[in-house]
């Protein structure tokens, strides 16, 4: 098996206004067929959500199930992330496995109104 993975942004991937202050959620691919789901947030981020909680008083911590904390959104920085922590054998561990599927790979057909992109057309975009 390789380390080739597919990402799956739910809301579509339009961080350009929030590249180094957002979060996005993300479903990652992998070719074993397991599906794990992942928030990418920066750390400007945290610290606004800090700031200003739901009920508008500021907090002294924050918290987040299946979140890996990125300098900024781009996706070649969430790629990079997603290498790593497959190649150490992390997911399993960090990440909440949503499903095993026969055919990993999700085609446009599949999830068309998510963006998807796969390891190598993030790999292009550097």
């Amino acid at each position: 098996m390789g380390n080739d993975f597919k990402i799956l942004f739910p809301t579509g991937y339009s961080v350009s206004n929030i590249l180094d202050n957002g979060n996005i959620d993300a479903n990652i691919f992998l070719e074993n067929g397991n599906v794990y789901s992942v928030t990418f947030i920066t750390p400007n981020n945290i610290i606004d959500l800090m700031n200003l909680n739901e009920s508008g008083q500021q907090e002294d911590f924050f918290w987040m199930t299946d979140m890996v904390i990125v300098r900024n959104l781009s996706l070649t920085c969430i790629k990079d992330a997603l290498q790593y922590l497959i190649e150490s054998k992390s997911l399993d561990r960090f990440f909440q496995k949503i499903d095993t599927r026969s055919n990993w790979i999700p085609t446009k057909k599949e999830y068309e109104l998510f963006d998807i992109y796969s390891s190598e057309e993030i790999l292009q975009v550097r």
